[in-house]
């Protein structure tokens, strides 16, 4: 998965410069897994041609295949959205007046309220422009990116495999993180001014 392209910071704020480093590190995990599973597979199928048969240890070519098209890139899919929308939720307790930090300390509550069939991630953005102040507009393309791996978020963790599968047809990571990398450039070059 090609790294190119990903969210960094153009102000050098620590609530950015933080979400930057995040996003990276995120990335280059996922690739490390990504490749690992593929060469783990392509292992397993050079040793053993007739891949139908288990292997010792319980290993499998089929279930090395499961992995490849499914568990990885769903897993990953829905740990991309929990990282955004935990950025987000960071952004929102950083800009919000009376708070201090980047992020809020264990123990004090702090969430976004949502409205009647809002995600977590419209309110977070909404109260990013509304009460934040921030300026910006995301692109139809990247409002649609943000429903579709919140629909894998949500049936993956409700169970609802099938539908992942069926969604991870018309979505991919690098895509995803391109989205993201992209929205939170938008949020940045928004900042409020001090003066409105």
């Amino acid at each position: 998965m090609p790294m190119d392209g990903l969210f960094d910071t153009s102000t050098g704020l620590i609530d950015f410069v933080i979400i930057g480093e995040e996003l990276q590190q995120f990335a280059t995990y996922a690739d490390a897994i990504n490749t690992f599973s593929l060469q783990k597979l392509n292992e397993l199928r050079e040793e053993h041609p007739d891949y139908e048969v288990d292997l010792e240890g319980g290993e499998s070519v089929l279930r090395w295949e499961r992995n490849v098209g499914f568990v990885t890139p769903a897993t990953l899919l829905m740990t991309s959205y929990v990282l955004f929308e935990k950025s987000l939720k960071n952004l929102c307790y950083s800009f919000t007046m009376g708070k201090q930090g980047y992020q809020n300390p264990i123990g004090e509550k702090f969430k976004v309220k949502q409205r009647q069939n809002e995600s977590t991630i419209d309110a977070q953005l909404r109260y990013l422009s509304e009460e934040c102040e921030f300026k910006f507009v995301l692109s139809d393309d990247e409002s649609r990116m943000i429903f579709a791996s919140g629909s894998i978020r949500n049936a993956y963790a409700h169970g609802d495999w099938e539908m992942v599968k069926a969604l991870l047809r018309e979505i991919d990571l690098t895509e995803v993180l391109r989205v993201i990398s992209n929205i939170f450039r938008k949020i940045e070059d928004g900042l409020p001014t001090p003066n409105g």
